[in-house]
């Protein structure tokens, strides 16, 4: 290349950068395009004034440029062979490019202090320029510094994928979750400026942002994307592109009883009466609390499959609950904590419950309802009716249902069962034996449909926790004891299927 050439190119060069460089810095650049074989420390010498960002190139140090800001990583903790280090990235763009700059440490907390917002324009003063991935990158020199100024519009959503364009919300926090089921979720509650209750989901690492948070702050939630928009309730989700910072105290007015006016995050605490399918994928849970019967609609995989784990549990504590056409509802940061209340040993392979604190009522079954579910989390519920023989049932969660009415000359009792053991006791076939084939389905199922007819009108004994409510008697029954059946054994009961069926 002769010098002519050379001069040209420099000419172009800084023409290119509108004048802001010099030609020995303009010589640089274009050294690093032709792949010039140059020590990066002659850099150091210069000072790359207002750059564009499609003009940086790997190598440059002490660089100056602006852009507005369009996404915020939350920060993250990386081991490192210096120890344990903070790190955040803060991506912005320009009228040419867009890239990323790398914070480490205390330069985060100073970035934060100077004002670091979604939208803000960002100066950056002493930068470098490095490769990662084969992309750029920026990190401050040590003397380098950040300053932030106010942009009013919204330009930079114009930079962020279509599906996480939201709204910003102005929020007084009234409750922060961080032990939900879902390990990786916690959830912000609040309400918003304009009085509306207000749920944000934080999946992931974006929770870090939740730490120094907490309840009482008034807060802004930048881009939060809506999930739900109704008359009483904002529900949000935090993502990727989302950001948050505190405000001032007083920003929003705190005259208002969130509990008394708004049904959610609602809290039970009662005795577990009953559960049944409520459609294929959801459980319905009765529970005695406050001197009356609470239905909870139970949803999802993790709930269902821990409810049906502690089905013999006698009392439940259920957070964080959705109150809807006077049906609790659990969300996906619900939390579940159970307590065993009665008394129980085994006895002969039997589990046997303690008197203490049980009623026992003698009467006639007037009516009778059995029936065996399996749960698994593909395929959600299924009775017994449905189950194929050649279904796998070796990681399922079974369901044990139990209906009926006794009277006892005085008056009904309703009785309600869940219990495995109950239903062993009756059938005289264990859960176990079917889970591994050892009876047929089919048989299996005639035994419940013999066993639904062949209750009524049979004397028993019932013992089991009652209630009382406006006049009507209600049990969870825990032993059923019918002396008829206590000497037969399952071959019996097959012995009168199969007479019964000959005709």
């Amino acid at each position: 290349m002769d010098e002519e050439k050379l001069n040209k190119m420099v000419e172009k060069k800084i023409n290119e950068l509108g004048g802001l460089v010099s030609r020995d810095a303009a010589l640089l650049l274009i050294a690093k395009e032709l792949k010039v074989d140059i020590p990066y420390d002659i850099f150091d010498v210069y000072n790359f004034s207002s750059m564009k960002i499609k003009d940086l190139v790997e190598g440059l140090k002490n660089v100056s440029l602006s852009g507005i800001v369009y996404r915020i990583t939350p920060p993250r903790i990386y081991s490192t062979n210096r120890g344990k280090r903070r790190v955040q990235k803060i991506y912005f763009f320009d009228e040419s490019a867009n890239i990323r700059l790398t914070l480490w440490d205390s330069q985060i907390d100073d970035a934060n202090k100077a004002g670091l917002r979604l939208g803000t324009l960002m100066k950056i003063q002493g930068a470098r320029v490095s490769k990662y991935k084969d992309k750029l990158e920026l990190s401050l020199n040590k003397s380098g510094k950040l300053i932030f100024q106010p942009h009013d519009t919204d330009d930079y959503k114009k930079h962020i994928p279509e599906k996480y364009r939201g709204q910003d919300l102005k929020v007084l926090v009234t409750n922060i979750v961080t032990n939900t089921l879902y390990e990786n979720l916690s959830v912000l509650t609040g309400f918003s400026d304009n009085r509306i209750y207000v749920r944000i989901l934080f999946w992931g690492d974006s929770a870090n942002y939740l730490k120094n948070i907490s309840v009482g702050d008034n807060i802004f939630l930048q881009n939060i994307v809506i999930k739900n928009l109704k008359k009483e309730i904002i529900e949000g989700l935090f993502t990727p592109y989302s950001f948050l910072y505190k405000l001032s105290k007083g920003s929003i007015s705190e005259d208002i009883d969130v509990k008394n006016i708004f049904p959610f995050d609602q809290k039970i605490e009662g005795e577990i009466v009953f559960m049944i399918p409520y459609s294929k994928h959801r459980l319905l849970l009765t529970l005695y609390s406050d001197h009356k019967f609470k239905e909870v609609i139970i949803w999802g995989k993790m709930f269902i499959d821990e409810i049906l784990k502690n089905v013999e549990c006698d009392k439940v504590i259920l957070n964080y609950l959705d109150l809807v056409d006077n049906k609790y509802k659990v969300n996906l940061w619900s939390n579940i904590f159970y307590k065993k209340v009665l008394e129980r040993k085994k006895y002969e392979k039997y589990l046997i419950f303690e008197t203490k604190n049980l009623s026992e009522i003698i009467g006639t079954i007037v009516e009778f309802s059995l029936d065996l579910y399996i749960y698994s989390k593909t395929s959600g519920f299924k009775k017994i009716s449905h189950i194929d023989e050649k279904e796998d049932l070796s990681n399922i969660r079974f369901l044990t249902i139990l209906k009926g009415t006794i009277d006892d000359g005085t008056g009904r009792l309703k009785i309600f069962s869940n219990s495995p053991y109950l239903f062993e006791n009756l059938l005289y076939v264990k859960i176990a034996s079917i889970r591994k084939k050892f009876y047929s389905i089919t048989l299996v199922k005639n035994i419940i449909d013999f066993m639904r007819q062949d209750m009524i009108g049979k004397e028993v004994i019932a013992k089991g926790k009652t209630w009382n409510i406006d006049g009507k008697k209600f049990m969870r029954c825990n032993e059923l004891v019918n002396y008829e059946y206590n000497v037969q054994t399952e071959k019996w009961l097959e012995k009168k299927i199969l007479e019964k069926n000959k005709g």
